[in-house]
């Protein structure tokens, strides 16, 4: 299980360093990495959470003092509940042309929580929202897989 987890870890790794090089920004344009997610991806504090990390609270260990990363993921929040919040409203007014916006949700839209809980076809909708969303705004969308539920 350990070993499955850590392979996940370098692949999406990988995978979020291969479009951060094959993109092309403005030169002496700092690109920022925008974070839409949940725990899995949120920053905790050393003083009240201890050694519990999300990947987007350590993505800029691996990236160059040109990138920044706005990390906006919070627990327990599905697609649905980013959205009604008013958390992506104000995330894309932060986005410029040129930045990236990591998605990475799945697990709470599953949730029996009603105010968590998106249909496949609200997901997906969602999900698209985002896209357009961040198109429109002359970012790049970028949609990580979802984590399974233990």
């Amino acid at each position: 299980m350990r070993n499955n987890m850590m392979k996940q870890k370098v692949i999406i790794l990988l995978a979020i360093l291969t479009v951060l090089f094959a993109c092309k920004t403005e030169e002496n344009k700092e690109i920022t990495i925008f974070i839409a997610g949940d725990s899995t991806a949120q920053s905790y504090t050393e003083e009240k959470d201890g050694l519990i990390k999300g990947w987007g609270q350590l993505l800029n260990l691996y990236l160059t003092d040109d990138v920044k990363v706005d990390n906006r993921a919070m627990g327990g929040r599905s697609t649905k509940t980013f959205i009604s919040e008013g958390r992506w409203d104000k995330l894309l007014a932060d986005v410029s042309e040129g930045d990236y916006v990591f998605v990475q949700f799945g697990h709470n839209d599953a949730s029996t929580r009603p105010e968590r809980h998106a249909s496949y076809e609200d997901y997906e909708k969602n999900l698209e929202k985002f896209i357009q969303d961040t198109k429109a705004k002359g970012a790049t969308p970028v949609l990580l897989t979802s984590v399974v539920m233990r």
